[in-house]
């Protein structure tokens, strides 16, 4: 575990001396990497701006978290993470935002790319985060191509490179597609629509969405 270096803020600590402490985080400051956290050891055990420790991204670390404290009698403080749940509103774990659907045999004849039902997901970053994309679908298609359509990952309506391109060397049977990649660039704090997306290379195909599967998970910058 790798602490905070010396060039972050020193806390305001409580005259309890040195120690492991439980405590509720009652503030963050995202820009800082810091927290205030109110000891168990009494309504007065305020500890303010203590440096959260670098082995703990701040997308687990939230307002109303039971946290453990580690304090020096010489002034320095850290907090170590998260444990339990004292009625958090995000659960301790990465955050992830994922859809499942059976769409009802969405038809796709569109040479530009297409919007796929119950494709689409929303993710809320907490802070700046690369985000690490996971979508898959199954289609049909209704003729023989070597190169059919293409499937696309979209983040606020722009594509994450790279796709997926599709053929169906047999008319009319089963073809699953997966994506998976981290996006090239990172995303500022607030919410994100990720969406999943297909289309066709010639005017006069069709390909026919059965079904299709969707994930987002943040990755702190």
């Amino acid at each position: 575990m790798r602490f905070p270096s010396s060039a972050k803020a020193i806390p305001t600590l409580p005259a309890d001396g040195g120690g492991l402490y439980r405590g509720v985080v009652e503030a963050i400051d995202q820009a800082a990497g810091t927290a205030d956290v109110r000891l168990n050891a009494g309504p007065q055990s305020l500890v303010t701006g203590a440096p959260i420790s670098e082995a703990v991204p701040m997308e687990l670390v939230h307002v109303g978290d039971d946290v453990l404290v580690l304090l020096w009698d010489d002034g320095g403080a850290v907090v170590l993470g998260p444990f339990g749940a004292s009625g958090a509103a995000t659960p301790h774990s990465w955050p992830i935002h994922g859809r499942d659907a059976t769409t009802t045999n969405q038809t796709v004849s569109s040479t530009g790319y297409v919007a796929l039902s119950g494709g689409s997901a929303t993710i809320a970053l907490r802070e700046t985060c690369y985000l690490w994309l996971w979508g898959q679908l199954a289609l049909s298609h209704d003729t023989v191509r070597t190169s059919a359509g293409r499937v696309a990952l979209f983040v606020d309506g722009g594509s994450v490179m790279p796709v997926a391109r599709f053929g169906m060397p047999v008319a009319d049977t089963v073809l699953n597609v997966t994506l998976a990649q981290r996006t090239p660039g990172a995303y500022a704090p607030g919410n994100h629509t990720v969406d999943l997306r297909a289309k066709v290379d010639y005017g006069a195909d069709t390909t026919t969405v059965y079904s299709v599967a969707l994930s987002a998970l943040a990755l702190p910058d």
